[in-house]
């Protein structure tokens, strides 16, 4: 594994290899030369790149992890349309496009393959065809930040975390202004 010692070689948005932790993504670059890694399965983990050794994938591990990514997004589609199962399902099934922004994100700005790019225009299109806009996040159902503080999601940035099937339970979207509004 080749790796990057200097902290100003990491950027937010970059994938990288952590030897322990396996694939992530930088998410902040402290001015002290911490670098903050969110991973898929640990969560977000903070690292001096002098003692943890990482380093930033190749423009071919990025195209696989985008087509593994889009792969992924297009296995979700059949099951998101045929229509509301549950919440574990439903938004485990939206990760998936959440992986994939990770992904698009990681390409570093490149144009992505035009393949790739009309796969994921369709499968985003089938997506909103089986789906309503709403204002109620997916992750703040029933009542809003049960737990305390929550995450927050941008409805331009993470649209699909911002739609629903129509035939969701209403419990679900009792605090959604557009439910109310089709009620």
């Amino acid at each position: 594994m080749v790796v990057s010692r200097k902290t100003e070689s990491y950027q937010p948005g970059m994938m990288v290899r952590h030897e322990r932790l396996g694939l992530g993504k930088v998410v902040d670059v402290a001015g002290s030369g911490i670098v903050s890694v969110r991973f898929d399965s640990w969560g977000t983990k903070h690292f001096d790149p002098l003692s943890e050794p990482m380093a930033p994938l190749t423009e071919n591990e990025l195209r696989e992890q985008l087509e593994v990514a889009v792969s992924r997004w297009e296995e979700a589609i059949p099951w998101l349309e045929q229509g509301w199962d549950c919440i574990e399902e439903y938004t485990n099934d939206l990760t998936a496009r959440e992986i994939l922004d990770d992904a698009i994100d990681g390409y570093c700005g490149m144009p992505l393959p035009r393949g790739l790019a009309e796969r994921i225009e369709r499968s985003d299109a089938r997506f909103r065809a089986a789906t309503e806009e709403s204002d109620l996040c997916v992750w703040h159902a029933e009542t809003p930040y049960p737990h305390g503080y929550s995450e927050t999601y941008d409805p331009d940035r993470q649209w699909y975390y911002f739609r629903w099937p129509p035939d969701a339970p209403y419990r679900f979207r009792k605090h959604d202004s557009t439910a109310a509004r089709n009620e």
